[in-house]
């Protein structure tokens, strides 16, 4: 027997004391493929929307970036 699939509810997402709130299945499925969870953490130290998370990590790459030129 097949199990009903359900609408896609908002919710966190966890990876290293991070959570960020995944809004659509695309959101969730980006958040799975960069490793978040649904586990959360004993301690969250910061809590994002998905488009913080995606700013933040581009503001990472391009700082990577710019100390090994």
């Amino acid at each position: 027997m097949k199990k009903k699939e359900e609408p896609f509810k908002p919710h966190n997402m966890y990876r290293d004391g991070v959570a960020v709130k995944a809004d659509t299945v695309e959101e969730h499925l980006a958040l799975k493929s960069a490793g978040y969870g649904h586990d959360k953490p004993k301690k969250v130290v910061a809590t994002m929307s998905f488009k913080e998370a995606v700013n933040a990590a581009k503001s990472f790459l391009e700082a990577v970036e710019s100390q090994m030129k």
